[in-house]
């Protein structure tokens, strides 16, 4: 079988390690990845049975491709493609209409209705829609009309669990204090991801004196990166904040952090609050779409706090959280693959 995974572009994020899981975890398959060039595009390079498109996603080299499916995962090229593919499917990882959810006023009224109708156009274009969470789900049937099936997004476990070693001694490594309580946030800098939230929640503890040995490691870059840290001057906290930037060493800095946190407006599947708990770590994050999700598998190591109030999230930080051994094995990149076997064989 030969098959098409269409996206945006070869950049961070779990859109793109889903297409990665999906070229690993069928070595038998020969597929052709297409996106714009990016920061995450090396690790495809070692896959055998990955040829590499780079150039974009232009539907005339999707066709010469002649794949027996396409698979879209990304809104972009979906709307960039000319007709429609035989066979194709789009999985959603995310739906970016959540966006003005959170907006006042006419304006963002308006491009809600305009994307919301262009985005049911869209969906009617291939043949089958995968979602990721079981809100994206309900989502899709509600506001387009249309069906999806969820499957969730799948990890390497094998990957985290091989990382050895206690947690002090990757804070040594990481240069990370071994006398703080170390909240560790991994994510984009962009308006989805909530970083302000959580940074005002911080605000509030130190407001009210209660930042003892409270360290808040951010790991991750993004349009708001510079906005966030001029946030945390502005409230005085910057002895209890430490940016990262960009990190290849999630797992370590996992490996060194004591709990996670994501103060997500929306996710589709959060998949670093599924490494974090393969990973051990307690999870304080917010109620909203995806994470929930995990929730209702998992429920136990996971305190939700309601989504963008920072007063909530300030109370929540302040309890003592205790990872408690949980199965995670629906998460895993097994049932993903068998799932998406089974699709690509029926589509």
């Amino acid at each position: 079988m030969k098959i098409a995974l269409v996206t945006d572009k070869f950049s961070t994020g779990g859109g793109l390690e889903h297409i990665y899981q999906l070229c690993c975890g069928m070595p038998d398959v020969e597929f052709g990845v297409f996106a714009k060039d990016g920061n995450a595009k090396d690790k495809f390079i070692l896959l055998d049975n990955v040829t590499i498109f780079d150039n974009g996603y232009a539907s005339e080299a999707i066709i010469a491709y002649a794949p027996d499916v396409v698979h879209f995962h990304h809104l972009r090229p979906l709307l960039a493609f000319r007709g429609k593919a035989r066979r194709s499917i789009f999985t959603v990882h995310g739906i970016h209409l959540h966006q003005y959810e959170f907006k006042r006023g006419l304006l963002s009224r308006i491009q809600y209705f305009i994307r919301l109708n262009l985005e049911k156009f869209l969906y009617r274009k291939v043949d089958r829609i995968i979602s990721v969470s079981y809100e994206d789900e309900n989502f899709i049937a509600e506001k387009y009309g249309v069906k999806a099936k969820t499957v969730f997004n799948g990890i390497q476990f094998d990957a985290i669990e091989g990382i050895q070693g206690s947690q002090d001694s990757y804070r040594m490594l990481l240069d990370l204090p071994a006398d703080k309580r170390i909240y560790l946030t991994v994510a984009r800098f962009d308006f989805p991801k909530g970083y302000d939230v959580l940074i005002k929640a911080i605000g509030f503890l130190k407001q009210q004196d209660k930042l003892t040995n409270h360290l808040f490691v951010f790991a991750g870059d993004g349009a708001e990166l510079v906005p966030m840290q001029e946030l945390v001057a502005t409230l005085k906290i910057d002895a209890h904040v430490r940016f990262l930037g960009r990190r290849t060493d999630v797992y370590e800095l996992m490996k060194a952090a004591d709990v996670f946190v994501l103060p997500s407006r929306w996710e589709g599947l959060p998949i670093t609050l599924i490494e974090s708990l393969v990973s051990h770590l307690p999870v304080i994050a917010s109620d909203t779409y995806g994470i929930k999700t995990v929730y209702n598998e998992i429920k136990n190591n996971i305190s939700l706090f309601e989504n963008e109030n920072s007063s909530d999230l300030a109370r929540v930080i302040l309890e003592e959280l205790i990872y408690e051994p949980c199965d995670m094995s629906i998460f895993s990149v097994t049932p993903m693959i068998s799932a998406m076997q089974k699709e690509y064989a029926d589509v």
